[in-house]
């Protein structure tokens, strides 16, 4: 049966038997621009109607670095911006910017704490406590009458919360006595979250024209920078602490000088002191160690470094401590090439063999400027 012609009415049709008309799509009845998104409608049909994004403000991604904007047909777009302010480049770089749609900004080489009148403070050591905070300590030149200048230790707790959160204004003085110079040269952490710092103290002032006598002398910082305890060394003679490191122990060794011959002190894990001992040096009639790092390991070993010999020609200094008591596996002396004098003066840092790597100088004569790595 032929096709009945579409204009027919749908009863007069279905009397001459003809097929039902073709139904129009959804589509044909939507009103594009009544802003309903109706069947049929889409962001690319009728953007009025059913936009793919609502406004720039509904675009934030949330980085000052992009302009965000919103195209109804399409959606969100995210341009690259320049200028402005941003804090992704994280707390090492200085003053960021948006550059090309990047938060960039030079290497921050230093932060600026303090300053007290004299302008000669100065930290000598930092560690990360339990936590993630820093703790600093370093020393502070003040002028206290009669004797004039005086040097005080100090401490200063950086927060893990962000860089320079939450610094006081002035750093937290420790023991501040007019009679002493209080210097602090190393520290350690501690596993409880506290830490031991070491350095001497010196007399001002000699007695009856003595000259004046220093004390290696310990400190215990709890995780506020203040001090839990403070105790030094009473034996005679010139004394001081340079150096401390922590073992698999969790107890510590701090080393330094006692005389002419080097020093070492063992402190237990929460800080209290053990035994103390001299090491005479394996080459000449002075010696002194100048650094100390722990061997891995859960048996405390450490070795430590520094320089021994004669006024006129020094030579590196290496030794090995281990075991809970006094035990001293080698202790020899390292020269320099061609027999230059020379020390290893300040760092060492274990390496995974059980040695250590440790760094220094040489001169090519005792007191030159002519010196090299």
């Amino acid at each position: 049966m032929a096709r009945c012609l579409a204009t027919l009415p749908l009863a007069l049709a279905a009397l001459l038997g003809c097929e039902p008309p073709l139904v129009a799509p959804a589509a044909a009845f939507a009103h594009c621009g009544n802003l309903v998104c109706e069947p049929g409608e889409s962001a690319a049909t009728c953007a009025a109607d059913c936009p793919a994004c609502q406004s720039a403000t509904a675009c934030d991604d949330g980085d000052p670095c992009t302009t965000d904007g919103c195209v109804p047909a399409s959606g969100c777009i995210h341009g690259a911006a320049n200028g402005g302010n941003c804090s992704g480049a994280g707390p090492c770089a200085e003053a960021p910017t948006c550059v090309q749609g990047k938060c960039q900004g030079p290497a921050k080489l230093w932060s600026h704490v303090w300053a007290a009148s004299l302008g000669q403070d100065y930290a000598t050591a930092a560690v990360q406590l339990t936590g993630g905070a820093i703790l600093a300590v370093g020393n502070q030149r003040v002028d206290t009458p009669p004797f004039g200048n005086q040097r005080d230790n100090f401490s200063l707790v950086v927060p893990a919360t962000g860089p320079l959160a939450a610094l006081p204004v002035f750093p937290l003085s420790i023991q501040a006595d007019p009679q002493y110079h209080d210097d602090l040269a190393a520290l350690a952490a501690l596993a409880d979250g506290t830490a031991l710092a070491v350095g001497q103290r010196n007399e001002r002032n000699g007695n009856a024209g003595a000259p004046p006598q220093s004390w290696a002398r310990w400190i215990h910082l709890d995780a506020n920078g203040q001090s839990k305890h403070t105790d030094h060394l009473t034996v005679d003679g010139g004394h001081s602490l340079l150096a401390v490191a922590r073992a698999g122990d969790n107890t510590l060794l701090a080393v330094g000088l006692i005389g002419g011959q080097g020093l070492a002190k063992r402190f237990f894990a929460d800080a209290e002191p053990s035994w103390t001992r001299a090491l005479p040096p394996p080459a000449g009639d002075y010696g002194q160690l100048r650094a100390v790092a722990a061997l891995p390991g859960a048996a405390p070993a450490w070795i430590a470094v520094g320089r021994c010999g004669s006024a006129n020609q020094q030579q590196g200094w290496a030794v090995r401590l281990a075991g809970l008591g006094t035990e001293t596996t080698w202790s020899v002396a390292v020269p320099a090439p061609d027999n230059w004098p020379g020390a290893l003066w300040s760092t060492v840092a274990a390496s995974p063999d059980g040695g250590a790597l440790a760094v220094g100088m040489t001169c090519t004569a005792t007191f030159t400027d002519d010196c090299q790595l």
